[in-house]
């Protein structure tokens, strides 16, 4: 369910080029949009209701409002916001409409009105009986439910809609794995690791989720050495020899990310992981900085997790006063992590 919020910044470019007010001078949705990238959800939501003051574009004004209260946390509110930004559509059926009805259904599954969520994923469906990613998403809905035949089901129809797809594959597998059907998900990628035409990297990468990271070190290796030095390769390069295990593997792990960064200064991802193998050694000075690196960033698309995982340094540096400080203020940012409230109590007693 994560990757939802994602999908909403791909339709960035499109808001970028409405209206504007003066030239040069960015729309009020335009603010609101980077101010939800930097996860300032509260600045977001007053230039989000400018907007709708203003009747600047109704529809996505009313579209990020939704994702900025769903940002914090507040799914009720997001609810209304989307169901009124589909209200602006005037009928029509677009990208953007199916946008929101994907945000929409986030903002219900978060709720916990799972059969609303399953409502609209269906709704898409019937309009678009094509559409892989509706299917997967509804099974996923119906696994929360305990419906497992019907989860089958909707995860098949997704596949035969997008055979080619390995992503597709690899999130069926962690979905069944969430709910302990780790089996059932291996049978997934062994059936994407039979069908001609994934590369080096595809099939690499279908191996480590395997865990199989003998032959996901082999693939990536070949894949690296044909000269893609993409993100993902080194990522799941790196990842494969942090299970591979041992501090040499680690040590080597942390060379292919610092290589990497060193022409790619700005992928926060490969920061975040060469911070966690970093912690993995007990750098953990030194994985701070990385952290700290990483949220240096302007617009990175991690800062949560970054954040974390900074106080989580702070705290293996023992220095429990910073991380203390900066675990108070995560929480007003991102209050429903239930997990960063319990390690807060521990922290205020250090």
């Amino acid at each position: 369910m994560k990757k939802m919020w994602k999908i909403g910044f791909i339709f960035l470019m499109v808001l970028l080029t409405g209206c504007k007010k003066k030239e040069n001078e960015p729309t009020k949705i335009v603010s609101g949009m980077k101010a939800i990238e930097q996860s300032d959800y509260e600045t977001a939501v007053g230039n989000f209701e400018a907007a709708i003051a203003t009747g600047e574009d109704l529809e996505a004004a009313y579209r990020g409002l939704g994702m900025a209260y769903l940002g914090q946390t507040d799914y009720d509110k997001a609810v209304e916001c989307f169901e009124l930004a589909l209200q602006q559509a005037g009928g029509k059926v677009g990208t953007m409409e199916y946008d929101i009805s994907y945000y929409l259904a986030v903002a219900e599954y978060k709720r916990g009105a799972i059969d609303n969520a399953i409502q609209i994923y269906t709704s898409i469906i019937a309009l678009d009986k094509k559409n892989p990613s509706a299917y997967f998403l509804r099974g996923a809905m119906e696994l929360e439910k305990g419906e497992y035949e019907a989860a089958i089901k909707d995860f098949n129809e997704a596949i035969t809609r997008d055979e080619k797809n390995d992503e597709l594959y690899i999130d069926i597998f962690q979905r069944l794995k969430e709910f302990g059907y780790v089996d059932g998900g291996k049978e997934y990628l062994n059936k994407a690791l039979g069908i001609e035409g994934f590369n080096n990297y595809q099939k690499g990468r279908l191996y480590y989720f395997l865990q199989d990271y003998e032959n996901a070190r082999n693939f990536l290796e070949t894949a690296r050495s044909e000269g893609k030095e993409e993100p993902d390769i080194i990522l799941y390069l790196g990842k494969t020899y942090e299970d591979l295990g041992g501090e040499k593997n680690l040590e080597y792990a942390i060379s292919l990310y610092r290589s990497y960064l060193e022409k790619n200064p700005k992928d926060e991802e490969i920061y975040n992981q060469m911070g966690l193998c970093q912690m993995g050694l007990r750098d953990y000075e030194g994985a701070l900085g990385t952290f700290q690196a990483a949220l240096a960033i302007e617009g990175n698309t991690m800062t949560q997790n970054l954040k974390f995982h900074e106080i989580v340094a702070y705290e293996y540096m023992s220095d429990f006063k910073n991380a203390a400080a900066l675990m108070e203020e995560y929480i007003r940012t991102y209050p429903d992590d239930e997990a960063a409230k319990r390690e807060y109590i521990f922290l205020k007693t250090r």
